[in-house]
């Protein structure tokens, strides 16, 4: 797991600003800690390379210039000024223009999704308790194909974890109702990569972007039928060990179904 202090940064601060310039407020926006999906845009894009943050696509000419690929998840910082020229036809081309202070690659090392059942009464091999499975203002987007989560873990000095987040696909349905909501489960675990070699521990920040689609499409697919708005995601996580057994919490994620 690398250290990253503009990520760190981002994370910590997420946070939406209308800029003003003596008191005279002006159409632009600043966004902090993002995160956002990698894709090739359309021909009426130019087929830019553009960062889907779920809300709407954003382009930058340094995206051009950089090593990012389609399918990379990011955490992005940035400003956009709606009423600048290269703005004017943003509903036409599909993006808008931004200039980023930070668009930083989210490193597919640290996770993995898994689509099998997990035995949630042992303990894994390595297993490490997990503090919270969300973090932050945006840090549960859902954009692609991707759950977006800021698990924060305990870590000792040179100690590495990767999060594991699982699904059953092969029992999809409600676990639970909760104000008139259907609930799901996800379940996050972590686990040791390379031992600590100090006894000093810091709470660390993981960014992740789990692969989840066919998961949310049946949901989705299943919320739909019921003609329902919303339902909810509850990750499940680790946060801590009793007799060599897991202790679990939970945190809530309300989700709206697609119905195009």
């Amino acid at each position: 797991m690398k250290k990253r202090g503009i990520l760190a940064t981002a994370i910590c601060s997420a946070l939406v600003l209308l800029t003003s310039c003596l008191g005279e407020t002006t159409n632009s926006q600043r966004l902090s800690g993002m995160p956002g999906v990698v894709y090739t845009g359309d021909a009426l894009s130019g087929y830019k390379t553009l960062v889907d943050i779920g809300s709407f696509p954003i382009y930058s000419a340094t995206l051009d210039k950089g090593d990012l690929l389609p399918g990379d998840c990011v955490v992005t910082s940035f400003e956009v000024d709606y009423s600048s020229p290269e703005n004017a036809t943003a509903n036409t081309q599909g993006y808008y223009n931004v200039s980023f202070s930070a668009c930083e690659k989210i490193d597919k090392d640290n996770f993995r999704s898994l689509s099998l059942p997990t035995d949630t009464t042992m303990m894994l091999t390595g297993e490490l308790p997990i503090n919270n499975s969300v973090e932050g203002m945006y840090m549960h987007s859902y954009v692609r194909g991707h759950q977006f989560l800021w698990p924060s873990i305990n870590l000792q000095k040179n100690q590495t974890a990767q999060m594991q987040l699982y699904v059953d696909m092969s029992k999809i349905e409600a676990c639970d109702e909760e104000e008139g909501l259907n609930c799901y489960s996800m379940f996050l675990r972590a686990v040791e990569v390379n031992a600590p070699t100090d006894d000093d521990k810091t709470l660390t920040l993981m960014p992740c972007a789990f692969n989840v689609q066919a998961y949310i499409d049946r949901i989705n697919y299943l919320e739909k039928a019921e003609d329902n708005d919303y339902y909810l995601i509850r990750v499940y996580f680790v946060k801590e060990f009793k007799d060599n057994k897991p202790v679990w919490d939970y945190k809530t994620l309300q989700m709206a179904t697609v119905k195009d």
